[in-house]
């Protein structure tokens, strides 16, 4: 059975990640995850139960559901407690077969080629397949879709998973 991820917060990015997974869904893999990390802050145990953020979760994950369902694909989510957001994304794809991250879309050109510490931590420590998905242009201009980026696996991390 195999499995895709998409780190999911509910913005436009995301929830193109989401609807790319769900159409890929359709051909051939068999299940959709999406996990949302709670970041804990440095000051309260990992443990540590945070109500304020249930609402948000909740709302995340109906979006979510609601997409998914649109397509008529089934969905499991996950909710992620931890310090950093990378770090949630690592722990929840330890099963999986495929992360599809999306990438917000930035103005600066420092921005748009140098990753963020969240993809480079993703990137670096993931036990499966990178797919970066770039947040599409909006709709007032008019240039070429950009490509989505696969990351290859690297050897060793195979063996690690093995």
């Amino acid at each position: 059975m195999a499995r895709i991820l998409v780190p999911f917060d509910g913005g436009a990015s995301g929830e193109e990640a989401l609807r790319t997974a769900c159409r890929m869904a359709h051909g051939g893999y068999d299940e959709v995850q999406v996990v949302y990390v709670v970041r804990i802050s440095h000051h309260l145990p990992v443990w540590a139960n945070l109500p304020a953020h249930d609402d948000r979760v909740d709302e995340v994950f109906a979006r979510a559901e609601a997409i998914a369902g649109g397509h008529g694909i089934p969905l499991t989510t996950v909710r992620v407690a931890a310090r950093y957001v990378g770090w949630g994304i690592v722990a929840a794809a330890e099963n999986c077969d495929l992360v599809l991250y999306g990438r917000r879309r930035h103005r600066r050109l420092h921005r748009r080629i140098l990753p963020d510490a969240t993809l480079r931590h993703v990137a670096a420590r993931v036990p499966c397949q990178l797919l970066l998905l770039p947040q599409p242009a909006p709709t007032s201009v008019t240039r070429a879709a950009p490509e989505p980026l696969l990351l290859p696996l690297d050897p060793m991390r195979r063996e690690r998973r093995a």
